[in-house]
């Protein structure tokens, strides 16, 4: 003999079906959550380039001939022999400081990795861009803009601001 299965109610099936839908978008909260974890950036530069809330209210605007870049309201612009260095006035430390150079990133890239350095690519301000870490825990960047390749050069990656600086750069054309 033959049994019919019992009847379910409109109510328990929405219910069950509630729970199900619930049950699906907290596996896929569970799953993004895990995949943003493996990809957090491991610098407060990193971070700060993937983050869109950014705290500039009073910082001031550097505007070349080539790139734009928000800095502390506070800090001094130096030019030098080695580029533009962004110092803290009150430390009187160079933060960062950003320069062209002569070379194509293959040749930068031989150069850094023969010296010690990890290198990992991205792209920076849209576009080809090299980061290297020295053993020292410098972090030089390396981007590939026209025919121009622009090096930014930080011996303080965890540092907020230097983060901060580094998320308004932009090229101009």
């Amino acid at each position: 003999m033959r049994r019919t299965p019992p009847q379910v109610s409109p109510f328990a099936t929405t219910v069950m079906l509630i729970f199900a839908i619930a049950l699906v978008v907290s596996m896929i909260v569970v799953l993004r959550r895990g995949q943003d974890l493996r990809s957090t950036a491991s610098t407060a530069a990193d971070r700060a380039i993937s983050s869109p809330l950014l705290p500039i209210a009073h910082w001031k605007t550097y505007i070349g001939s080539v790139w734009s870049m928000g800095y502390p309201e506070d800090w001094q612009l130096i030019p030098s022999k080695d580029g533009l260095s962004f110092i803290d006035p009150f430390t009187n430390i160079s933060y960062l400081t950003i320069s062209e150079v002569a070379s194509t990133l293959a040749e930068v890239a031989t150069y850094y990795q023969d010296n010690g350095s990890t290198k990992s690519e991205f792209l920076f301000a849209g576009y080809p861009a090299n980061k290297f870490t020295l053993p020292s825990g410098e972090q030089d960047y390396f981007v590939a803009y026209k025919d121009r390749i622009i090096k930014i050069i930080t011996q303080y990656p965890d540092d907020q601001k230097v983060g901060i600086m580094l998320v308004t750069f932009q090229f101009l054309n």
